[in-house]
C-alpha cells in the first residue's frame, strides 16, 4: 500500500513538473514574440566611380532607433580590395542620387517603421560627422569569378554588454563611406537591420 502511495506522490510530481515545464515554454515564446519591432533592409546597387557615402540609414522623429548589424559586399570589373567606412552623423546627407530602400518588418503585425534606409548612384554631400564607428578592407572579386565575395558585417549589442548604435531623431544617422577610391564597375549589397522603440 505504501508502495502504491509513493508511486502515486512520484506521478503527481511529474505531472506538476511537466505542467510547469509547459507554461515556462509558453512564456518563452509569449516574450520572444514580445520583443521590440524589428526591421531589415536590403538593396544592391551600382555606386558612382569615385564613390563617398554609399548608404545611409538616417534616424525617427517618433521612435528611438538600435542598428544592430550592417553587412556590405560588393563586386568591381577587376579585382581588387577597398576600405567601406561606417561613420555616424549628427545631419543626413544632401544632393546626390539617393534611392529609398523598402523596410521588411521581421514580424508582420509590427508598426509601420519610421527609420529611412535609401542608397545612392550619385554621390551626395556628406553630413557632419559625429565620427567613424567602424571600418572594413572589403575584397571586390569581379563579377564573373568563382571567388565568393563573403559579407562583411559590423554587429553591435549582440550578447554582449555594450551598446547599438543608437539613432535619435531625424537628423541622426550612420552612413557607409568609401572615401572616394576608384572603384569601375563596382556593384554593391547592402544589408542592415534595427530596431525601433
Amino acid at each position: 500500500m505504501k508502495h502504491f502511495r509513493a508511486l502515486g506522490f512520484i506521478a503527481a510530481l511529474l505531472v506538476a513538473y511537466a505542467t510547469h515545464a509547459q507554461t515556462a515554454v509558453v512564456q518563452s515564446v509569449e516574450n520572444v514574440a514580445n520583443k521590440v519591432q524589428t526591421f531589415a533592409a536590403t538593396s544592391t546597387f551600382t555606386l558612382a566611380a569615385t564613390p563617398t557615402v554609399i548608404w545611409e540609414l538616417t534616424g525617427s522623429a517618433t521612435r528611438t532607433v538600435y542598428v544592430k548589424s550592417v553587412g556590405i559586399t560588393c563586386t568591381q570589373t577587376t579585382a581588387g580590395v577597398a576600405n567601406a567606412q561606417l561613420i555616424k552623423y549628427s545631419t543626413a546627407a544632401t544632393g546626390g542620387t539617393p534611392v529609398a530602400i523598402t523596410e521588411t518588418p521581421l514580424d508582420s503585425s509590427n508598426a509601420a517603421n519610421t527609420a529611412v534606409a535609401r542608397h545612392f548612384t550619385a554621390n551626395p554631400t556628406a553630413g557632419t560627422p559625429v565620427g567613424s564607428v567602424a571600418i572594413q578592407h572589403i575584397g571586390l572579386p569581379a563579377p564573373a569569378s568563382v571567388v565568393i565575395s563573403l559579407p562583411s558585417t559590423m554587429l553591435y549589442g549582440a550578447g554582449d554588454p555594450s551598446q547599438y548604435i543608437v539613432l535619435r531623431g531625424v537628423a541622426q544617422n550612420i552612413a557607409i563611406h568609401m572615401a572616394g577610391a576608384t572603384l569601375t564597375g563596382s556593384i554593391c549589397s547592402v544589408t542592415s537591420v534595427w530596431m525601433e522603440k
